[in-house]
């Protein structure tokens, strides 16, 4: 690089600095393509065309298990990773559902409740938790879940728990209640229940933690964006260096009269004969 005719090298500063923003920007994209890439690899596998067809099969309003639309939809939630995500599930409206099953069969749902009963189903579903999940309106739902003791160990999922969970939308199920009363329940098959917390602190964690990582990234490529900028500017005003030798410049003249007024009229008679 050069400046004014002038040439020189860039400090070894600046170019450390360089090397460590490019390095940072680098991190900085991987980073970013990362979190995309961990997002789309925990999305929850979509039904085969095969559990589809078996799930349009169910049976409203029978509580049985046994039948194929069942089985599909546990085969499908039992290769849920550990890193699954809800895929932006909503909660469900359970009256859409228990009126209209036929509508939303296989939709993700987001459940949220207590747990008011559960117990274990026969083989080839011993992996299985049948629960009963009343939810903050009061309505009770019918889950099927893979067994937390197997999916997610080191949790207690007692009769009381709150809960939240992902499922999907299996059918319409019907019990007799002792009152005589027939009652119906929107049915879900899910997998990797967790213990709920307040919605806004589940919300506002994740948010304040990317936050605050997004802040400090930008802080550090602020600094160093700065620091090389003064560098750069200090680098390219070098101090010239005078073009004239100490030999070109002029001397003192000697031999001039020690009074100042002899020494002007000396000195102006020496111009008026150099001119001439």
């Amino acid at each position: 690089m050069c400046s004014g005719g002038l040439f020189f090298r860039v400090p070894a500063g600046i170019r450390y600095a360089e090397s460590i923003m490019n390095r940072f920007w680098c991190l900085s994209v991987v980073f970013g393509f990362g979190l995309l890439a961990s997002q789309a690899a925990g999305r929850i596998p979509p039904l085969t065309t095969e559990q589809q067809i078996e799930l349009d099969s169910a049976d409203d309003d029978d509580r049985g298990w046994t039948e194929a639309a069942f089985r599909g939809l546990i085969e499908n939630a039992r290769i849920w990773s550990s890193g699954t995500t809800s895929n932006n599930a909503a909660a469900p409206d359970l009256d859409k559902l228990v009126n209209t099953p036929e509508s939303f069969r296989g939709g993700l749902f987001e459940l949220r409740g207590r747990i008011e009963q559960q117990h274990q189903l026969p083989p080839p579903y011993t992996d299985v938790l049948e629960w009963f999940v009343r939810d903050d309106s009061g309505t009770p739902m019918h889950v099927f879940v893979i067994d937390p003791k197997i999916a997610t160990p080191g949790f207690d999922f007692s009769d009381g728990s709150r809960i939240v969970l992902t499922a999907r939308f299996y059918k319409r199920t019907g019990e007799t209640a002792r009152s005589g009363a027939s009652m119906r329940y929107a049915a879900f098959v899910g997998a990797l229940p967790r213990p709920d917390v307040p919605p806004v602190h589940a919300q506002l964690m994740p948010l304040w933690f990317i936050a605050a990582l997004l802040a400090g990234l930008l802080i550090i490529f602020g600094l160093l964006f700065i620091y090389v900028r003064r560098q750069r500017r200090s680098g390219r005003s070098p101090t010239r260096r005078s073009s004239k030798l100490p030999a070109d410049l002029p001397a003192k003249n000697p031999n001039l009269p020690a009074n100042p007024a002899d020494a002007l009229a000396e000195l102006h008679k020496r111009s008026t004969l150099d001119v001439d």
